[in-house]
């Protein structure tokens, strides 16, 4: 009988379950303030653009770009650091 080789657990979850790159997980706060800091915006305001426009990273960028726009803002704005310790839930 042939021996196969066994891949492991890891390297078939891997295939299974390939990471995402290029969505944006409102359920993760540590994502939403990376995001929100990336795109001048605040976690608030990436959660209503992941409402509005879903989880796509280009649509959020894009929907990001065009709110600090509309809001007068030019550049990457920085999030005061008294938003850092607030829940996000």
């Amino acid at each position: 009988m042939a021996h196969q080789r066994r891949l492991s657990m890891t390297a078939d979850a891997a295939k299974v379950y390939p990471r995402d790159r290029d969505r944006i997980s409102g359920s993760e706060a540590y994502v939403v303030m990376h995001f929100a800091r990336q795109n001048g915006i605040t976690p608030a305001q990436v959660h209503e653009l992941i409402k509005r426009c879903g989880s796509n990273r280009g649509k959020l960028v894009a929907a990001a770009k065009e709110l600090r726009s509309s809001l007068g803002h030019s550049g990457n704005a920085q999030i005061p650091r008294s938003d850092q310790n607030r829940n996000l839930s």
